[in-house]
């Protein structure tokens, strides 16, 4: 969550619109967090976790930046 309100602050002094500030990330977590599917297709333990890793940081993240 600290990552994602300093990305948060980061585009909003580049962008300047609150607006897209607001959406644009929490797109970018939401589809990160349905890689969570692929998980159901891969034999690997290993990548299993770390697909399950993207996904858990991606959902972190959504609230963190679309509240700001």
């Amino acid at each position: 969550m600290v990552f994602g309100g300093w990305v948060s602050d980061k585009l909003l002094k580049r962008a300047g619109s609150a607006n897209l500030v607001r959406k644009l990330p929490m797109i970018a977590g939401l589809l990160g967090a349905s890689t969570i599917l692929s998980a159901n297709y891969v034999a690997s333990d290993g990548l299993v976790i770390a697909i399950m890793s993207v996904t858990f940081f991606s959902q972190g993240m959504r609230p963190a930046l679309g509240r700001r």
